[in-house]
């Protein structure tokens, strides 16, 4: 575990070169750390923080903003510690959002990794205390008591003379009248139904899986196509399984196909999130879908989920390789993802500043300087282009179409529209059915 440990410290520098640091809590010591030159106030301040974690096997304070600092507990005393990197000054110096998110995912998976071990080795303690605890109990059973038996009996043949009973007294009643016989039928369909009901859940409870997989292999599968990253894709599906899947079909291969589905829809949000427009991200998940309904048998049910990850993964990085290859700046990038992700709501030139973390005057020249458009152009142009897909595979109105996208009223949606387009949105419409 402490090998592994010291080559998590260097891939983790070699990647972010940021500040961090392998320390052991009770001694104080620094098992491995980067940089070479960690000053000694700042080995006290991470020695602090890391002192909060002690103990806490597998537990992982993720990075939360730019500035902050990572913890993860090793064993019970030593503590990885992930930081921003520091100037000459001793100065902290934020990280940038794809380090964060990578240096969140690669910790993740590590947490994952140090809890299977540890829960592992709990859960196997714990079997063998209640093997140990069985055996005790059954060596200090006493045997049935003859008496007692004689008693059982006893009490079995007063029953059936009571039940005999209840059934002459049932038989000597009057014979219910023609109301009460219907609705004595009503009732017993209606208590029918709620026993149906009730077996039906207890059906369902008895087929439910008790203890699923763990919450975090979704979330690093979604980080990886968010990010583009096949590497970390393959990590993310090799992270040890705690639990079991869940049961989505009475039908092995029915349910498999719904696992399958599902790994779809959250890949296909993923890669929104990453930058690809939604309806390149449906095109493909369409055709994804019925590759899955085509599969006969669980096995390649089961593997294509993989493949399913696989494709969207590579669609962002194909994505984020085509504003890579048009060189545009870091923070025009965050801003053009900020926008798609937002572009349902109410969007300012400020508000997409603050988020990439840039004066607006400044985000203002480098959208000019890398995209030829100004902040608040790119966003309506942004908006036009749902506009237009709702004009032509939809019935929602002009009107409903404005206060859906937050313009600021139908007439300046129909204002913008006709200088692009050089056409109403009615026109549109109609040109764009007519030609279907």
């Amino acid at each position: 575990m402490i090998r592994s440990c010291h080559e998590l410290v260097d891939r983790i520098f070699a990647v972010a070169h940021c500040t961090v640091a392998l320390i052991d809590t009770k001694s104080g010591q620094f098992l491995s750390f980067y940089p070479a030159n960690l000053l000694p106030n700042l080995q006290n301040f991470l020695r602090q923080r890391a002192s909060v974690l002690t103990g806490r096997i597998g537990e992982l304070k993720p990075l939360m903003h730019l500035m902050d600092m990572a913890l993860l507990g090793v064993d019970s005393s030593k503590v990885l510690v992930v930081a921003p990197p520091f100037d000459k000054n001793g100065r902290w110096v934020s990280f940038t959002r794809s380090e964060l998110d990578y240096l969140n995912l690669i910790l993740e998976l590590y947490a994952s990794t140090i809890s299977y071990d540890f829960v592992g080795v709990y859960q196997r303690e714990q079997q063998q205390d209640q093997a140990l605890s069985q055996e005790q109990s059954s060596a200090q059973e006493p045997a049935p008591m003859q008496g007692s038996q004689d008693n059982a009996a006893q009490g079995q043949e007063q029953d059936s003379e009571s039940e005999q009973s209840l059934s002459s007294n049932a038989s000597m009643a009057a014979s219910p009248s023609a109301a009460d016989t219907a609705a004595q039928s009503t009732d017993n369909t209606v208590n029918a139904g709620a026993i149906g009901s009730a077996q039906w859940l207890q059906e369902s409870e008895a087929l439910a899986v008790v203890q699923h997989n763990p919450y975090r292999i979704e979330q690093a599968i979604k980080e990886a196509v968010r990010l583009g990253d096949e590497r970390l894709l393959q990590y993310a599906f090799a992270i040890p399984v705690t639990g079991h899947e869940g049961k989505l079909a009475l039908d092995e291969l029915r349910s498999l196909k719904n696992h399958a589905n599902l790994v779809n829809v959250l890949c296909s949000r993923a890669a929104i999130d990453g930058g690809v427009s939604y309806e390149e991200a449906f095109r493909l998940s369409d055709k994804l879908f019925l590759a899955v309904e085509a599969l006969t048998t669980p096995e390649k049910a089961f593997a294509i989920r993989y493949n399913i990850a696989l494709a969207f993964t590579q669609q962002v990085h194909q994505h984020l390789q085509q504003a890579v290859t048009n060189k545009l700046h870091r923070q025009v990038e965050e801003a053009i993802l900020y926008i798609r992700q937002h572009i349902y709501d109410h969007i300012t030139v400020t508000e997409v500043a603050d988020a990439v973390s840039c004066h607006r005057n400044y985000l203002q020249r480098l959208f000019r300087q890398d995209t030829a458009f100004s902040v608040v152009d790119f966003i309506h142009n942004e908006k036009l282009k749902v506009v237009k897909e709702l004009l032509a595979y939809s019935n929602e109105s002009v009107s409903n179409i404005a206060e859906l996208l937050n313009f600021a009223s139908p007439s300046h949606l129909c204002q913008l529209f006709k200088e692009q387009e050089h056409m109403t949105p009615l026109q549109y419409r109609q040109r764009h059915r007519a030609l279907v």
